[in-house]
């Protein structure tokens, strides 16, 4: 789709750690070609690591997206991280000891792989995104995973939940 002199494709990657990944992949596909935006989905094929799995999956995540803007020359990458995604690393990295660059969180522009990645939803909540959503009338994917205990960020995130209900 034509958008201010360039155009956009959505690329989803299938990492393949859970059974219904590649119908809910496929679902995201109708759903841009519906607004004429092509589609393109990167699989993490392989043996996958049976702990460190969400570091495992960000790295083979990110390798898959940039290699893939490489190969069709496309020099910048906008990633969907939000305001809340912001919070929680920064929650995260303070319970770990991080130091001042750590601290820092997100950031909103940087480069991996020689693909520059945007990140232009920092500043907008996780609410607001749906709500926009659901002004479109457009349904969206909830990962499972994002309630799976196991991983920190879903502990971290439930307990910024817990403390803005006290605020």
């Amino acid at each position: 789709a034509k958008a201010r002199g360039g155009s956009v494709v959505g690329v989803t990657v299938d990492h393949g750690l859970r059974p219904e990944s590649a119908s809910e992949v496929a679902l995201v596909g109708r759903w841009l070609g519906a607004r004429a935006i092509p589609h393109a989905v990167l699989g993490w094929h392989g043996t996958k690591p049976t702990s460190g799995v969400a570091a495992a999956a960000r790295e083979a995540r990110y390798r898959l997206l940039t290699d893939w803007c490489r190969r069709h020359g496309l020099h910048h990458l906008l990633l969907a991280h939000h305001a809340d995604d912001q919070t929680e690393t920064f929650v995260m990295r303070l319970g770990r000891g991080s130091g001042r660059r750590g601290l820092a969180g997100i950031p909103a522009s940087s480069e991996r792989n020689g693909v520059r990645l945007l990140r232009p939803l920092l500043g907008i909540p996780k609410e607001r995104l749906r709500d926009t959503l659901r002004g479109f009338a457009q349904p969206w994917i909830e990962d499972p995973s994002n309630d799976n205990l196991k991983y920190g960020r879903t502990t971290t995130r439930r307990g910024l939940l817990r403390l803005a209900a006290v605020a």
